[in-house]
């Protein structure tokens, strides 16, 4: 059990900045440096309806190797950029357990964090667990943090989704505290 203090919802499409209607809710916290971060990402009736149709899998899982290209399944990530840094981190999973991570989009950085994952027919369930003093430098309860959530779901519905909506040209994260 991870402390989670607060609870996020209401998506961006990451393309058009509009909202859509992905219903994956992300809860937050941090306790001794660490950030706890857990996705509960509802699966599609359509697939309770229709698994023979989707292969009895509600998740698209085709990346096999880490670092792998997790962007085309179905997947969770987190975007962190540290108090007065200018790198972007990115720390992501797919439904098989495949796991990226990548500063600046260079996949050869290899942060020391943990995923836990479960699925049912209802839910995709995905626990992150973060020390943020691998990003370099002191962690104090005062910084304030860039930080996005992403999800892709390319299975049975196509969504590629973002808490804070990012036009590319500012590339902007949302303030954690």
């Amino acid at each position: 059990p991870s402390p989670l203090a607060g609870q996020v919802a209401g998506w961006a499409d990451s393309v058009l900045g509009v909202a859509n209607g992905d219903g994956t809710l992300v809860a937050v916290g941090h306790a001794d440096g660490t950030l706890f971060v857990r996705f509960t990402c509802p699966i599609p009736e359509k697939f309770r309806l229709n698994k023979v149709v989707y292969a009895s899998f509600a998740l698209k899982m085709t990346a096999k190797k880490k670092d792998g290209d997790i962007l085309q399944d179905d997947y969770v990530g987190i975007y962190l950029t540290p108090p007065g840094k200018r790198e972007v981190y990115f720390l992501g999973v797919n439904g098989a357990g495949i796991v990226r991570d990548s500063r600046n989009g260079d996949v050869a950085w290899n942060g020391q964090w943990q995923v836990q994952q479960s699925r049912d027919d209802f839910f995709w369930t995905v626990e992150f667990s973060v020390p943020l003093s691998q990003f370099g430098g002191a962690v104090t309860e005062d910084q304030a943090w860039g930080v996005n959530f992403a999800h892709g779901a390319r299975h049975i519905e196509l969504l590629e989704s973002r808490w804070a909506y990012q036009p590319a040209e500012l590339y902007s994260m949302a303030e954690m505290r």
